[in-house]
């Protein structure tokens, strides 16, 4: 009995050490740096807005083309996580919990976000149950 638990241990041991010498190796080729835009919504149907909804969006793309950080709405709402993924120029973002907003985007040439996001609820301009679709900008902020 005690040789079998001595095996385990040790088989525990040498498993423990692969994971521990594997993980830096593992996030190092997908570790990417955080880039932070400011953003502008602007309702576009059923019926055009004139005013928009401006924001700040934090995300981090790895190489494998995994998105992820945080959005922060500019006057009101609470911070909400982003979750998505990049392939080629396209990206797709959810925003909230089980993806509230949902934005299809293309990464322009510049870093600038452009796309449309849908999932914001029915409009509220209108008595009618169509969702409301917005255009989509995220402007990369440089540091100087």
């Amino acid at each position: 009995m005690k040789r079998t638990l001595a095996t385990l241990a040790g088989a525990a041991a040498l498993w423990g050490s692969a994971i521990a010498c594997a993980t830096p190796i593992a996030q190092a080729d997908t570790a990417s740096a955080a880039t932070y835009y400011t953003t502008v919504m602007t309702q576009t149907l059923p019926v055009p807005s004139g005013g928009v909804f401006p924001g700040k969006l934090n995300i981090t793309i790895s190489s494998d083309g995994v998105v992820s950080g945080w959005y922060s709405p500019d006057y009101e709402g609470a911070t909400v996580s982003v979750a998505g993924g990049r392939e080629g120029d396209q990206l797709w973002l959810d925003f909230g919990d089980f993806g509230a907003v949902r934005i299809l985007a293309t990464l322009q040439k510049d870093g600038t976000i452009v796309g449309t996001a849908a999932g914001l609820g029915a409009s509220t301009l209108l008595p009618l149950d169509s969702p409301a679709r917005y255009s989509f900008v995220a402007t990369p902020q440089r540091s100087d």
